[in-house]
């Protein structure tokens, strides 16, 4: 009787460690055949399918709606209205991009690229940037892009960086500028309104 019951044990452990490798390799799996991460994105997708038996890791974390905000890091400078002083640090704080690169391209005057770079949200969704405005040479009227790589999505910001002693009422707009302006505010509360949403 002790015997049997030590084989059934043993039949159903044997069982239970099987189906969980089952389970385990196939997530794994279908990390291992996205081209789309590079060999250390997959390890750390990996470690999400053994904690969470989910390729997309913490999933409920993730915000679907892919878009951006700035805001000053504390005590570095003023952002108001889409202006930015001279000597801000403008932090860039993003969502909506579960287990996706994210292109960040910001321009100048239209045209001239100041800086792009790429970060990985990983299964959060989140990610981050700091841009620092210190030079007389920064002044100039400036646009942020977020591309989501995987479906190339894309969220835009348009805003100003003026010298400190210039108030926002000195910036000559033209009508381009205005009509650019208004296009990013009504995104930018649809973007709000989305959020809230989400929340009720």
């Amino acid at each position: 009787m002790k015997l049997l019951l030590i084989a059934i044990l043993g039949f159903v452990l044997v069982g239970s460690i099987g189906t969980v490798s089952g389970i385990t390799s196939a997530y794994h799996q279908e990390v291992n055949d996205d081209d789309s991460l590079t060999f250390a994105e997959k390890q750390i997708q990996k470690q999400n399918c053994n904690a969470w038996n989910d390729r997309s890791g913490a999933s409920m974390l993730c915000v679907e709606d892919f878009g951006f905000e700035l805001n000053t890091v504390e005590r570095n400078g003023m952002y108001y209205e889409q202006v930015v002083d001279l000597g801000t640090k403008l932090l860039v704080n993003g969502e909506g991009a579960c287990n996706s690169g994210v292109e960040l391209k910001l321009k100048k005057n239209g045209s001239n690229v100041v800086k792009s770079s790429t970060t990985y949200a990983f299964f959060t969704g989140e990610f981050t940037e700091q841009y620092v405005f210190s030079h007389y040479t920064d002044v100039g009227k400036y646009t942020l892009t977020a591309i989501k790589e995987k479906i190339g999505e894309e969220h835009s910001v348009t805003f100003y960086v003026k010298p400190m002693y210039e108030t926002i009422s000195d910036i000559d707009l033209t009508f381009e500028d205005v009509r650019e302006r208004i296009i990013t505010f009504e995104n930018r509360l649809s973007y709000l309104e989305s959020q809230l949403e989400k929340q009720n």
